[in-house]
């Protein structure tokens, strides 16, 4: 039963010229085409069976990091806090809260929409 349900899913693809002799000439053309179809079909499911694991992934990680980071914050609100105001006081330093650079990143987000 494994046997089968594992060869189920198969294409057989043979150099042998059993069509030809069933009077299917061009059966040979036709059986490349197909397995050419079946390769770039099977490389695209791949392909994006890939990208949904990677995607997964990343947002368990992203979300076990948030919710470690609240719990820590629960916990900890003062350091927290102290934390949260550094970071803000060195993006203010290092010009990444200008509200310039916002607006302007806000309008080409827009605009790709």
């Amino acid at each position: 039963m494994a046997l089968a349900e594992l060869l189920a899913p198969t294409v057989v693809v043979t150099q042998d010229s059993v069509f030809s002799r069933f009077g299917a000439p061009s059966a040979r053309a036709k059986w490349i085409e197909t397995t050419q179809g079946l390769l770039r079909a099977v490389g695209f499911e791949a392909s994006l069976a890939d990208s949904v694991v990677a995607t997964e992934l990343v947002l368990r990680l992203v979300g076990a990091g948030a919710t470690g980071l609240t719990s820590v914050a629960q916990r900890h609100p003062l350091i927290s806090a102290g934390v949260l105001a550094g970071a803000a006081w060195l993006g203010h330093r290092k010009g990444y809260l200008d509200w310039g650079g916002w607006r302007s990143g806000a309008a080409k987000a827009y605009e790709l929409a």
